[in-house]
């Protein structure tokens, strides 16, 4: 399934911006995949199929990502969460809510405000705050929003040249086409502003911890934990001891190591591990 031929519904954020909701098909109980910051809602095509023998599969495109509205400023985790929020009343909930990075941070946020409105929560690499320095993994996602290429091609080939990309597929394929906004002039860029992305990272950086959050988690839980670091000599994104202690915080918790992947290749690779434990957890 491509991003053309997967149906696209547009719902209304609280505000009014329009958000898209990805319908990638599958069978049984509705699910709702939420992606990183720098991704859109096919980023997580993987995991998609994985599921979709025994689940129904949505994704949505965060604001200012894919084919949702841009805003004028950046989101907070809150702010996510309420859009997810219509999200998940769209789609009739409860739902099984599927996060990987920040849509980790959003899922765990919303589960915590609603319980009411998930049956099982899944955290894929992100469970809670990140320090600062683990950041540093992320920027290569963040320099490419500010640079235009000359046609598609070209834009592709940065893509497959990225070693935190490696190898290519189909599913790196699909984020890569729902990322590109063709310009009037005939050039392509990122379909995401970077000066959201920034506005982004130090309106949350303000946030208050979330620890909070964890700890009102009243829902069965499972933390995936990408063990690989994305570039040698960097801390892995979610690293061992946050990881560690969101598991205590959160009260009904299943924590599972991934140990041959890394931040982006655990959303975008295939995965045994990743599979088996997603079938496990997640009733149909």
């Amino acid at each position: 399934m491509s991003e053309e031929t997967a149906p696209v519904r547009t719902i209304a954020a609280p505000d009014g911006l329009p958000l898209a909701l990805h319908d990638l098909g599958g069978e049984g109980r509705p699910s709702l995949l939420l992606h990183g910051i720098t991704a859109n809602a096919r980023s997580l095509d993987a995991i998609r199929d994985d599921l979709k023998h025994r689940l129904h599969l949505y994704a949505l495109d965060f604001r200012g990502r894919g084919l949702s509205g841009s805003p004028a400023a950046g989101a907070t985790i809150p702010e996510h969460a309420a859009d997810t929020l219509a999200a998940v009343s769209a789609l009739g909930g409860p739902v099984h809510l599927i996060g990987h990075s920040l849509g980790a941070l959003v899922a765990l946020y919303l589960t915590a405000e609603r319980p009411d409105l998930v049956d099982r929560l899944v955290l894929i690499d992100a469970a809670g705050d990140v320090p600062a320095a683990n950041l540093e993994a992320i920027g290569p996602s963040l320099s490419r929003l500010e640079t235009e290429y000359p046609d598609f091609p070209s834009y592709e080939a940065t893509f497959r040249q990225a070693p935190h990309l490696a190898p290519w597929n189909e599913y790196v394929a699909a984020f890569v086409r729902l990322d590109a906004l063709a310009l009037p002039s005939g050039r392509v860029r990122s379909r995401i502003s970077p000066a959201q992305i920034r506005d982004e990272l130090v309106r949350n950086a303000q946030l208050p911890t979330l620890r909070t959050a964890q700890e009102r988690i009243a829902r069965p839980t499972l933390i995936l934990r990408a063990a690989q670091p994305v570039f040698p000599g960097l801390p892995p994104v979610f690293d061992r001891l946050s990881c560690l202690e969101a598991h205590s915080a959160i009260r009904e918790s299943l924590l599972i190591e991934v140990p041959n992947l890394h931040h982006y290749s655990i959303g975008m690779q295939p995965s045994e591990l990743r599979r088996s434990a997603l079938h496990d957890f997640l009733p149909a």
